[in-house]
């Protein structure tokens, strides 16, 4: 008993060690320039005269490992004083207790809580880095800062200042239109000695069977400038990464969606010590709806458990697969009238309901698989290993089986996502894997065959896809396609 007790002093020692008077950065901004692969969140950040806390959030793979090493320390945002690090024993449940250099192995749900005691760094700081070395493989987060600090709400530019946005804007009709769409960024907060990148990602060019994805350095004064060949307004991934990740691929950050024009101009904001959604302001192509999409992007993931435990409060309700199916029939009735409702643009609201009809889609199809994120989202069940995977999947699919799925057509003319000239807009259009392979809209049906057949995911259906295309544009692709084929061919002869 005598030994339980002094152990349990130990422990509440430790546990109330930082808990004087202090302040709370909830949620700060952080660039994760190294975490080999890993889903690393900073959740909050406790400042104390006694210690410095930091809370993380790590997602990884199950069976991998990491470990602290006793050589990490942090540094202030223009200072050389280094404060190291004590422990890294859990403060609160959930938390785990790791000693420094020892390896960690993650359990089979991926994620785990772990909280990092350090030396007090003082308490007005505004910014520091987390700094494990300088090798390749060492975890960095650097420019961690309180997004509610003064000091890291910078300064606004005089021509950012008052943006005024169109009253309305409409997605335009797809026509195949060469040209270059140029984006031009300001990121206000960037530090030159951490060089990233603007990314742009997300879609395969109408006559290319490659994946488009490009690069672009900040420079050192935080303005970049993105110039991609494009053939139709589309929607693009957008990203900062670090320059130099081993797993730069996996590392993008500050993710949104944007619509691009050829021959038009894209102009962003980008503060990254806001908190939350960094996309302050959009000027120039689809201004405004830029704005909205990428507001209601983060808000999302903002809302991400809480609207996850609200569905599965309502599916939980459901005792049959046919209940179930009305649910998801009834949830994208109500998101589209909700979407109608809003003071959005009518190429915004367009996106949305596009989206919902994805998202639906989606369900009938793999609802096995959503299930499981849906459980994950919501904090319910962890994410099954790898090994697991597959046998969770197959008991969900009970729940929708397949006789109850194929019973479901998908005509292409219900929704709006194939039916209308403006859908190749949106990055859904071209998911083939949700929406199959032909559209409702002639012209639109001639663009998804076209790129079926370039990207050689047509299958048997190729001659048949090539015999119904009408557009003179899409045939021109085709044989251009077929004639940069043949040459290479030639070439490597």
């Amino acid at each position: 008993m005598k030994r339980i007790f002094c152990l349990l002093v130990v422990v509440l020692t430790m546990a109330v060690a930082c808990l004087g008077k202090g302040v709370t950065w909830t949620r700060p901004q952080g660039i994760i320039y190294q975490n080999m692969g890993c889903q690393m969140t900073v959740t909050d950040v406790e400042l104390t005269p006694e210690c410095t806390t930091m809370h993380l959030s790590i997602r990884y793979l199950s069976g991998y490992w990491i470990r602290f090493m006793p050589e990490t320390f942090l540094r202030q945002v223009g200072g050389d004083a280094h404060y190291k690090i004590r422990s890294a024993r859990g403060t609160r449940p959930g938390e785990v207790w790791v000693e420094l250099g020892q390896q960690y192995v993650f359990p089979d749900s991926g994620k785990v809580n772990f909280a990092l005691q350090f030396e007090p760094i003082p308490l007005d700081t505004k910014a520091f880095d987390f700094i494990e070395g300088e090798g390749a493989t060492d975890w960095r987060i650097l420019n961690i800062s309180n997004p509610k600090a003064k000091a890291c709400k910078a300064d606004v530019p005089k021509d950012w200042r008052k943006v005024r946005y169109a009253k309305d804007e409409m997605l335009p009709d797809a026509l195949i239109s060469k040209g270059t769409a140029t984006v031009r960024a300001r990121v206000l907060g960037y530090r030159p000695d951490v060089p990233m990148s603007l990314t742009v990602s997300g879609f395969t060019p109408i006559d290319s069977d490659k994946r488009f994805m490009e690069k672009y350095p900040i420079a050192p004064d935080g303005t970049v400038t993105a110039r991609i060949p494009l053939d139709m307004t589309r929607q693009v991934k957008l990203g900062l990464e670090p320059n130099g990740n081993a797993h730069g691929d996996e590392n993008f950050q500050f993710h949104t969606l944007i619509l691009i024009g050829p021959g038009q101009e894209t102009e962003m904001l980008i503060d990254l010590r806001a908190e939350g959604n960094p996309y302050r302001e959009f000027r120039g192509y689809l201004a405004r709806t830029n704005k909205e999409c990428t507001d209601y992007y983060y808000q999302l993931r903002r809302d991400q458990r809480t609207n996850a435990l609200s569905f599965h409060a309502r599916l939980s309700k459901c005792e049959t697969p046919e209940q179930r199916l009305q649910l998801l029939a009834d949830r994208l009735t109500e998101e589209k009238r909700s979407i109608n409702k809003s003071r959005q643009t009518s190429a915004s609201r367009a996106l949305h309901r596009m989206e919902a009809e994805g998202e639906y889609i989606d369900w009938v199809k793999m609802y096995e698989q959503k299930y499981i994120d849906l459980l994950n989202d919501a904090g319910l069940s962890p994410y099954p290993s790898v090994d697991e995977y597959l046998t969770t999947a197959q008991e969900y699919s009970k729940l929708m089986p397949l006789e109850v799925k194929e019973r479901i057509q998908f005509s292409s003319a219900d929704y709006e996502a194939t039916s209308q000239r403006y859908a190749p807009c949106s990055l859904l259009f071209w998911d083939f894997s949700i929406f199959g392979g032909e559209g409702g809209d002639p012209y639109t049906n001639d663009l998804r065959c076209t790129q079926l057949v370039v990207m050689d995911k047509a299958g048997a259906n190729r001659d048949r896809f090539i015999q119904q295309i009408k557009s003179e544009d899409c045939l021109a692709i085709l044989r251009d396609f077929e004639a940069k084929r043949q040459q290479h061919s030639e070439e490597n002869k």
